[in-house]
């Protein structure tokens, strides 16, 4: 079998190629071809020969232009969907977002009604819709991630913040699942080739709830340092608005936009029966998998 991953530079595509190069498959990788899925002609050269698509390559990056964001988390993946289509392949998986579901108070599940909000869920929604369109033509599997915890630069900046003190913006009392990023790469190996998967959609998080509160709290003790205070959400969105000014005025990426705080006060609450269903089944606990992040970036001697 051979599969096509795009986004393989990044924390989930390494692990990927990693996986399933161990499964003795054979594995292109969209870095190693000097691949931009927003041009069709690098995307169709890539497909040759492929039988299935792992689209994991997005623009996560809310500082950028909205137009940026669309240009290659819909265009990107259209050119994506052309090419498979062009190449006969067999199976189109499309990592998406709970980000879809825009924000809401209640558990999710794969029948709850999307309600993007921002440009990113709004670009993830739509490009969600372009693959669904293509089901009749080839499989396809949606998967949507809650956030994924694992060893990065985003990570180890929330590790450095907890750890210098800094107050947690609100109280924090919202409902915070994620999904480790190792447990998330077992799901997408799983689908791959799985008929059962075929023209079928995911919610993939962890198997505890913990309120922010807590994980911030958990960050804190491995740390060892003091548990944060938290300020009032008007003066942490109030302070963001100066950050991303002074992002413009200085052309450089600010520490905090809007977009930031308004995620902290997102309720994300999971129901992963479904995915339970297809055999997969989550072990990690919230601060096993935050010791594994810790150990792997900051508390790792070896990046010292």
């Amino acid at each position: 079998m051979r599969i096509l991953i795009t986004g393989s530079k990044g924390m989930i595509g390494q692990r990927l190629v990693r996986k399933l190069g161990e499964k003795h498959t054979t594995v292109q990788m969209s870095k190693e071809m000097g691949m931009d899925i927003t041009r069709s002609t690098d995307c169709e050269k890539a497909s040759e020969h492929v039988d299935v698509i792992i689209h994991a390559a997005a623009e996560l990056d809310e500082t950028k232009s909205p137009e940026e964001i669309w240009h290659v988390n819909v265009e990107g993946t259209q050119n994506m969907l052309h090419a498979a289509e062009k190449n006969d392949v067999k199976q189109f998986i499309f990592l998406s977002s709970v980000g879809v579901y825009g924000d809401t108070h209640e558990k999710l599940n794969e029948k709850s009604k999307p309600n993007p909000i921002t440009t990113y869920e709004k670009s993830k929604y739509e490009a969600e819709q372009r693959v669904w369109g293509m089901q009749e033509v080839f499989p396809v599997t949606i998967i949507r991630p809650a956030l994924v915890m694992g060893p990065n630069t985003y990570w180890e900046q929330i590790f450095k913040t907890v750890k210098k003190g800094l107050p947690l913006i609100g109280k924090g009392e919202n409902a915070w699942q994620m999904v480790e990023v190792g447990e998330l790469i077992e799901f997408i190996v799983r689908c791959v080739g799985n008929e059962d998967a075929y023209n079928e959609d995911y919610i993939v998080a962890e198997k505890e709830t913990h309120t922010l509160k807590e994980v911030v709290d958990m960050i804190a003790e491995i740390e060892g340092v003091k548990k944060p205070g938290s300020i009032p959400p008007i003066l942490g969105m109030a302070a963001s608005h100066v950050f991303a000014l002074q992002g413009l005025l200085t052309r450089k990426k600010p520490l905090l936009i809007p977009a930031h705080v308004k995620r902290l006060f997102k309720h994300r609450e999971y129901d992963t029966t479904k995915a339970r269903k297809l055999g997969w089944k989550p072990t990690l606990s919230t601060r096993e998998a935050l010791e594994k992040i810790y150990f792997e970036t900051i508390g790792n001697p070896k990046k010292q």
